[in-house]
């Protein structure tokens, strides 16, 4: 599994954004993959969720363009 260490990694977010014109943070996201698992002496597949990635959401900072 992969996933975030740290939400916001440097104080302006994530490492590499513009902090100027962007807010930004760290995030984990997911997976469903099946499985073979067991419930008691149940085994059955079933889809389970994973964490697969850590990736850097941005959203624009308001305020006058340049």
């Amino acid at each position: 599994e992969t996933k975030c260490r740290d939400p916001n990694p440097v104080d302006s977010g994530c490492r590499g954004i513009d902090a100027k014109h962007w807010n930004s943070y760290c995030t984990t996201t997911h997976t469903f993959v099946k499985a073979l698992t067991m419930d008691g002496k149940q085994a059955a597949w079933r889809f389970i969720r994973i964490d697969t990635a850590c990736v850097c959401v941005l959203s624009r900072k308001t305020g006058r363009r340049a």
